[in-house]
């Protein structure tokens, strides 16, 4: 066996080994924070708009705009029905009261998909609830 196989064949028992303890022993809240926003993912599908503006920091913060914003851009986009939404991934870590966190959806009218988008998250701690802190959003991700 060459030293070129057996350094990818060790590169790839780490990273399956990194994977394993990913989906196997993640903290209680990294299943918090994937709960929390799956639950949001819902209330975006019934276009319940209050309760994913309850998801919101007062303190958000993003490069658009601040929670003001945030709220006028939730409202706008579930003025009509986003068709069903899937959660396609979530991927959480949190340090500490503070947390990162990606997640892509995928609107879709039976086997017609309407949209895709990926989030990426910033999170905190206020009060013991997890809120959003911030957001960057890409369309068609």
């Amino acid at each position: 066996m060459s030293f070129q196989v057996k350094v990818a064949a060790g590169a790839a028992t780490v990273m399956g080994a990194a994977l394993v303890f990913i989906l196997f022993f993640r903290t209680s809240d990294e299943a918090a924070v994937e709960a929390f926003l799956r639950a949001g993912a819902e209330s975006a599908q019934k276009a319940d708009a209050d309760a994913v503006v309850a998801m919101l920091s007062t303190s958000f913060r993003c490069p658009k705009g601040g929670y003001a914003w945030a709220v006028e851009r939730v409202r706008q986009a579930l003025r009509q029905s986003p068709g069903q939404i899937e959660v396609l991934s979530c991927v959480v870590q949190v340090d500490g009261e503070a947390a990162q966190a990606m997640l892509k959806l995928r609107g879709h009218l039976g086997a017609n998909e309407l949209w895709r988008i990926s989030f990426d998250f910033g999170l905190r701690k206020e009060d013991g609830a997890w809120k959003l802190s911030s957001v960057d959003e890409r369309w068609g991700s």
